[in-house]
């Protein structure tokens, strides 16, 4: 057996972080972040408790690059082009592609909400999600405010908490809930 490249070594590594984010993220929502240790994440991800440490410093740093991933997805679907400006055609692709991911995989953002959602999670994860949903929000309230909105702080509020109440009825009764057809509508009302 000939010594794998450094690209093959390279793709094992991001499977293999991969893999120990997918077990860490089922197990901190089914058991808890409190009650979830590093030494069962290695067990349910089949390697060494030394060997996670190579890429996770703690559990802490495990579950801020779980969130803060997933948070990036979806931040990178607003305002695409980085201008600071939303535009018609952004929203629309914002809440279009929003849809697609939570279709895509509703039980992969089931264990996401069940471990965001818990309060020593948000709490790790406080100055990051301030750094990092902050400036979305505030260009969100601009869209609003230059389409001439009477109260554009509650027209931004009063959408993501659509998008977050939808997103989570949807994860709990996915077959049961008409996703694009509350996509369609979003779009009518708020854009």
């Amino acid at each position: 057996m000939s010594p794998k490249s450094k690209q093959q070594n390279e793709l094992i590594k991001v499977g293999r972080k991969h893999e120990i984010s997918a077990t860490a993220l089922k197990l901190f929502a089914e058991n808890g972040f409190q009650h979830t240790t590093i030494s069962a994440i290695a067990k349910e991800a089949g390697i060494a408790k030394g060997l996670l440490y190579n890429y996770y410093d703690s559990k802490e740093a495990l579950i801020k690059e779980i969130i803060i991933s997933e948070l990036h997805q979806f931040t990178n679907l607003f305002d695409s082009n980085n201008d600071g400006i939303l535009t018609a055609e952004e929203f629309e692709f914002f809440i279009k592609n929003t849809i697609a991911t939570l279709k895509k995989n509703p039980e992969h953002w089931k264990l996401y909400f069940a471990a965001f959602l818990q309060k020593d999670v948000l709490q790790i994860l406080r100055h990051e999600l301030e750094a990092k949903l902050m400036p979305q929000y505030l260009i969100l309230i601009d869209y609003y405010r230059r389409k001439g909105e009477t109260n554009p702080e509650a027209a931004a509020l009063l959408l993501t908490a659509t998008l977050d109440g939808i997103s989570l009825n949807y994860i709990h009764a996915p077959d049961a809930y008409p996703l694009e057809a509350l996509g369609e509508l979003i779009l009518q009302k708020f854009k």
